[in-house]
């Protein structure tokens, strides 16, 4: 963002910025040990996934309080409108990022003595697909790069391929097995999770573009 005369204007700006990372990290993190928690049936590291759920939503309610403040304060406009108000969409997308790592904890728990041993294989695959793009659209947010947030919305093609794969190797598995019905479900339930966060990573590529440019991605190729 572009420097103001007001000091104390730069302090607050900045300070929604490192919101909104400290937010992403912590939604990171989360999911590593989700999925971590899910390959190994730890019930311990699972439930810190579930508590740390509570430390996101906090950091949501104190973003939302700041740039209600400094919108009330500054009467911000244009670009810096842009950002204030993208923030709060930020901060929403990644609220719902650690209720889906947090979800995916509370199954790991029911998932425990289940009969079904399918791979974690593709789990794991498209967990690091978007752990990397969690992290790749926070290095954009910070820098406000509009190519590396097309980047990272591009990148959801490839977790929307892994989980269409998932699912075609889980019904192949679950036919071999019976009384695999709540283990099947299970799988299925984490996949479309991690399929959803892709989804909300891309969301916050989109307002990071959006930010810098004033315009949405998807309007380029309306032009075309």
């Amino acid at each position: 963002m572009e420097r103001h005369t007001s000091t104390s204007y730069d302090r607050e700006i900045n300070n929604l910025g490192a919101q909104i990372h400290a937010m992403g990290k912590l939604c990171e993190w989360q999911l590593a040990k989700a999925i971590k928690a899910f390959k190994i049936t730890d019930k311990r590291l699972a439930d810190e996934v579930i508590k740390a759920d509570r430390q996101v939503n906090e950091l949501h309610r104190k973003v939302e309080t700041d740039t209600i403040s400094v919108l009330a304060k500054r009467q911000p406009v244009a670009g810096d409108l842009r950002y204030i108000i993208c923030v709060i969409k930020i901060a929403s997308e990644f609220e719902r990022i650690a209720d889906y790592a947090a979800n995916i904890s509370k199954r790991v728990l029911r998932l425990e003595g289940t009969p079904f041993t399918l791979s974690t294989d593709y789990v794991i695959d498209m967990a690091r697909e978007c752990r990397t793009m969690i992290n790749s659209v926070l290095d954009a947010f910070d820098r406000l790069d509009e190519l590396a947030a097309v980047a990272v919305w591009q990148k959801d093609n490839d977790v929307d391929r892994q989980f269409v794969r998932f699912m075609n190797t889980l019904k192949r598995e679950a036919e071999k097995c019976e009384d695999s019905a709540d283990a099947f479900t299970g799988y299925i339930f984490i996949g479309r999770c991690l399929e959803r966060i892709g989804d909300h990573v891309t969301n916050i590529s989109e307002n990071i573009y959006y930010i810098k440019t004033g315009d949405t991605y998807l309007s380029h190729f309306d032009e075309l």
